[in-house]
């Protein structure tokens, strides 16, 4: 039977049983909710570890929430959402709250404007975790930031990353491939929106219509993309994957300078 659980209290950490340090040793099917009820963020610490987490139809799978500040690491952890819903959602309003995600998978069995990890709230950092498979977008950013390094970020759907009203995404070192036809590697939909990318590598179907590597509307912050190497891979028929950044996005190098005082 599927559980719903909701941890308020903090310094609790869910450990699968023997955990051999691969992906999902052991499953859990329903929800996890984090809310801590402390005022201090030092009593409001969660973790994950070494467990596979599957969703059920229609229900988010972790729900990061509340209102106090609160930390939660995930670990060798595997997220898989089922229907109309999100695999993580990150509704805790408090300005200190941080997700913290190591060596994780994501993937979603739905279809739909849904996402593996919804950032409404808060900070998420996404290191040394990947996904694969899933026909909705991996990654929404609203009024959230998301953090992403060493991470290899797949999706069959029409973008892998998309970012909202007042939402910020750093990504480093990392890939990002789609596969579905004019389908956009980091979408910015809002002219709130910024992206910071550097030494990524794209695999983005080539495309003389929509797709695009980096889709984007004109900023009112000025720049809506910060960026440094960006590398686009060979896509097996003799040439490169998409390379296309909209013209209508402003965008600046990342600087290199520093000034010593």
């Amino acid at each position: 039977m599927p559980e719903n659980v909701t941890f308020i209290k903090g310094h609790i950490f869910l450990v699968g049983e023997n955990s051999s340090g691969t992906h999902a040793p052991i499953v859990f099917t329903g929800s996890l909710t984090f809310a801590g009820n402390a005022a201090s963020i030092s009593s409001n610490h969660f973790a994950v570890t070494g467990i596979m987490l599957m969703g059920v139809s229609g229900t988010d799978v972790l729900t990061f929430s509340g209102t106090n500040p609160q930390r939660l690491f995930i670990r060798d952890v595997w997220i898989t959402a089922n229907g109309s819903c999100h695999g993580i959602t990150m509704v805790n309003t408090n300005s200190s709250s941080v997700l913290h995600t190591n060596d994780c998978k994501f993937s979603h069995n739905g279809s739909g404007h849904y996402h593996c990890i919804n950032i409404t709230k808060g900070t998420a950092n996404i290191d040394t975790s990947e996904s694969s498979g899933a026909t909705v977008g991996i990654i929404g950013i609203l009024n959230g930031s998301c953090n992403i390094t060493g991470s290899d970020i797949q999706s069959a759907g029409s973008y892998a990353i998309d970012i909202y009203d007042n939402g910020v995404l750093s990504i480093a070192n990392s890939k990002i491939t789609t596969t579905a036809a004019n389908s956009i590697g980091i979408s910015i939909t809002s002219a709130t929106a910024i992206a910071v990318v550097g030494n990524v590598s794209f695999s983005v179907p080539a495309s003389a219509t929509t797709g695009r590597a980096i889709s984007g509307v004109a900023s009112n912050l000025g720049y809506g993309l910060y960026y440094g190497p960006m590398y686009f891979l060979p896509d097996g028929v003799g040439g490169i994957t998409n390379s296309k950044i909209d013209t209508v996005l402003r965008r600046t190098v990342i600087s290199t300078t520093i000034t010593l005082v």
